[in-house]
């Protein structure tokens, strides 16, 4: 499966292809906060391991769905309090 073929079900419900740039770009906002600097080539596996996680899940995905895996796969890494930080800013309290 291609992440081309991987739809996301927003909560307005409208609907766009998986975009992992969206994915990075929210993980390295997440790190930014809480002050932790990690290598590009860390950011970079952490979002190919996530989009591999929710290609894994299936075709049609919710925010929130995409929002778990990326903060269960940041804590599978020792980045909790970055996870945390993911949750409270995507509005997942």
């Amino acid at each position: 499966m291609k992440t081309n073929d991987v739809i996301v079900v927003k909560r307005n419900g409208r609907m766009e292809a998986l975009k992992p740039d969206k994915i990075k770009v929210s993980i390295g906002k997440a790190f930014k906060t809480v002050n932790i600097d990690v290598s590009e080539e860390v950011w970079e596996m952490l979002t190919e391991e996530i989009v591999k996680k929710l290609e894994a899940v299936g075709t049609e995905l919710y925010t929130e769905n995409i929002h778990h895996v990326v903060m269960d796969t940041l804590e599978e890494h020792g980045y909790e309090e970055t996870a945390r930080t993911f949750e409270s800013h995507q509005g997942m309290k």
